[in-house]
């Protein structure tokens, strides 16, 4: 087990000392860039670290295109290309959102993280063991904030699909982030009370640190 993969339990409790812990592994190549933007993006309330993560914009398009220009030899590859594309396109549609950059630069990251979102659907599709994934990257793709209106007609049946299917996702954390991005989406197309009927569903999942659990709250409360 990596030293971040053991520090998943204290990031998903909201603990801010694994970005500084792990910050010398980083600058020794011990962390890879994936796992510090991860960190990046779990504390991105922090400013400096949101300024961070999206001062790795060039870094994080750059892998994006090398993950899209793949095809997956087997189910093995086809795993992990599909979670690199899941959170690259995450973490480049946030970077997108924060208006730190010029509208050209901003368009651009925002299909960079659209067409990565879409590979990664392309490829998660037939295995039922990247469900987690394929829920994600449909709550990505849908963000309207990444494409013109035309674009959104299948936005819809993108989002009940992912209704159908949420409550099968098995690692309870991530349960509540597809209930809870749910909630946003269907706010964000004007259905208001399924949207909040999801976010207070992400609000009371069983046995999920107090942080997840506050950030459920505090989306609900914001509608961010």
């Amino acid at each position: 087990m990596s030293a971040i993969a053991s520090m998943s339990p204290r990031v998903w409790a909201g603990d801010k000392e694994t970005v500084e812990e792990a910050r010398p592994g980083y600058r020794a190549g011990t962390v890879s860039l994936l796992e510090w933007a991860m960190l990046l993006y779990s504390f991105r309330y922090v400013r400096k670290y949101r300024k961070q993560l999206c001062a790795l914009h060039t870094r994080l398009s750059a892998m994006a295109w090398e993950v899209r220009i793949c095809e997956p030899a087997d189910d093995r590859e086809r795993a992990q290309l599909v979670a690199k594309a899941d959170v690259l396109s995450t973490y480049l549609g946030y970077i997108a959102s924060q208006g730190n950059f010029l509208q050209p630069r901003r368009d651009e990251l925002r299909t960079i993280a659209k067409l990565t979102a879409r590979y990664g659907i392309k490829h998660a599709s037939a295995d039922a063991g990247l469900l987690t994934e394929r829920l994600l990257l449909l709550l990505t793709v849908t963000d309207p904030d990444l494409m013109r209106l035309q674009e959104r007609s299948g936005n819809e049946e993108s989002l009940a699909q992912v209704a159908v299917l949420a409550s099968q996702v098995p690692d309870r954390n991530q349960r509540v982030r597809v209930y809870r991005k749910l909630g946003l989406r269907l706010r964000q197309y004007r259905h208001l009370f399924s949207g909040v009927a999801w976010g207070i569903r992400a609000c009371f999942v069983r046995g999920i640190p107090a942080a997840v659990r506050a950030k459920s709250v505090a989306a609900l409360l914001a509608f961010e």
